[in-house]
């Protein structure tokens, strides 16, 4: 299953009694989707203190994305 997912870098559905239990999927899969989650987070709270009023420097959110992206 491992050599599976190492070479199409599809995720598997582990099952325990019928019912999806676990999710095996690929290092960089997983290191990519945590990259994109921490992005996300960082864009979602920009959004929040520019709805709160609060001074939100582009270039700060800027840098902070660059450095995420690589």
């Amino acid at each position: 299953m491992i050599k599976q997912i190492k070479e199409d870098h599809r995720p598997r559905i582990i099952t325990q009694h019928g019912k999806s239990s676990a999710v095996l999927l690929d290092v960089s899969a997983y290191e990519n989707m945590l990259e994109k989650i921490e992005i996300l987070q960082e864009v979602n709270q920009a959004r929040q203190e520019i709805e709160n009023g609060e001074d939100v420097e582009h270039k700060r959110v800027m840098n902070s994305l660059k450095d995420k992206i690589g």
